[in-house]
This record gives C-alpha cells, structure tokens and sequence, in this order.
C-alpha cells in the first residue's frame, strides 16, 4: 500500500481504543485528498509545454513565483527588440532547468502538506 493510500493509518484512537474516525470520515478524507493532490505527470506536462510562462508553478500553488516567471516572459519578449530581453530569457531558462529537478520536492512537500490539513 502506497504513502498517498495509507496515509490515515496513525488515527486519533477513542476512549476504548476503537478509532476515532468512521469508515465514512476516513473514505470522504482519501475522496478529498485523491481530489486535491498535485500530480508529478502534470506538473512535469505544464512545464514542459507551458513553463515558459510559469504555469507549472501555479498548478503547484506557488502563484507569486509563477507570476514572476509570466512576468518575465513578457518583459524579455518586449525588450528582445533592443537585444536586452535575451538577458531575461537567459534567466528564464535557468530557472526552468532548476524546476526540472525540483519539480518532485513540490509535488511531495505540496501533497504532505494537504494530508496534513485534512487529519488534523
């Protein structure tokens, strides 16, 4: 059994050390969490057809970063007229060869993060 599947095994226990939750809290938690959780092939997918302008990293929920990289997309593409927007694509290009390799880190510290929330 996966992470993602097992991942209500340490339940609160009740007074006569029966668990807590209900077969039906515990069946609406996993329907949740297989609703919420990121995927590491979409993620990969946006980033590699759309990560030019920081989509990738909006679906991961990190709005501001990816803003940033739209951002600077659309400067470099205006500025490229006066030779300076290479500068920016430059950048542009490290940043999305660095998200190649963190990409899982997010996915994993994003969908921890929602188990998280949803048992506590």
């Amino acid at each position: 059994m996966s992470r993602d599947e097992d991942f209500l095994g340490d339940r609160p226990r009740g007074a006569s050390g029966d668990s807590a939750w209900s077969g039906q809290d515990r069946s609406a938690m996993m329907m949740r969490y297989d609703n919420e959780k990121k995927s590491l092939l979409i993620a990969y997918l946006l980033w590699f057809f759309l990560g030019v302008f920081g989509v990738h990293r909006m679906y991961l929920g990190a709005w501001v970063s990816g803003l940033l990289m739209l951002a600077l997309n659309g400067v470099s593409t205006l500025l490229a007229v006066v030779f300076i927007g290479y500068i920016g694509f430059i950048l542009l290009f490290l940043w999305l060869l660095l998200d190649l390799f963190l990409i899982p880190v997010i996915v994993r510290r994003r969908n921890e993060d929602l188990i998280r929330r949803l048992t506590t």
